[in-house]
């Protein structure tokens, strides 16, 4: 369990230390998805946190955000004991991929907060918890007033 907790640690710790694009374990393929939702959750929530500060610094360059892009299928992760998901989460799932593709196309806020709204959604219904942080994560679109 160590080694899972240093070795996730270290994952995050690469995403966000300004690396190298072409080391990151971002590119697709680099690495193995993680296998439990737990893990799944905290790298998209220090991924969301980079991406909210970035759009926050108006850092729109595409390369910034290309070396966050680590695609994975939260539907693929392993629940933890006890947890219940309803049948809706593989569809929030698919949602969600969208908007994270979407997003990655063409960074903007307001793709941003589609990320986060889906987010906010899926755990309405299956994991109420984390709701206080999620919403803390929702940026002001100034440029559409």
């Amino acid at each position: 369990m160590e080694r899972l907790i240093l070795a996730g640690a270290g994952v995050v710790f690469a995403l966000f230390a300004g690396c190298n694009p072409s080391t990151s374990p971002s590119v697709v393929g680099r690495f193995d998805p993680p296998d439990s939702l737990y893990r799944m959750m905290r790298i998209r929530t220090a991924e969301m946190k980079k991406l909210r500060e970035w759009l926050l610094q108006d850092i729109a360059v595409a390369d910034s955000f290309q070396r966050l892009y680590w695609p994975f299928a939260f539907a693929d992760g392993i629940p933890t004991e006890g947890m219940h998901l309803t049948p809706m989460f593989p569809v929030y799932d698919r949602v969600f991929s969208r908007h994270y593709d979407s997003f990655y196309q063409a960074p903007s806020v307001g793709r941003y907060n589609m990320l986060v709204q889906t987010c906010e959604g899926c755990h309405q219904e299956h994991c109420s918890g984390p709701l206080r942080l999620i919403r803390r994560l929702y940026l002001e679109d100034h440029r559409n007033e």
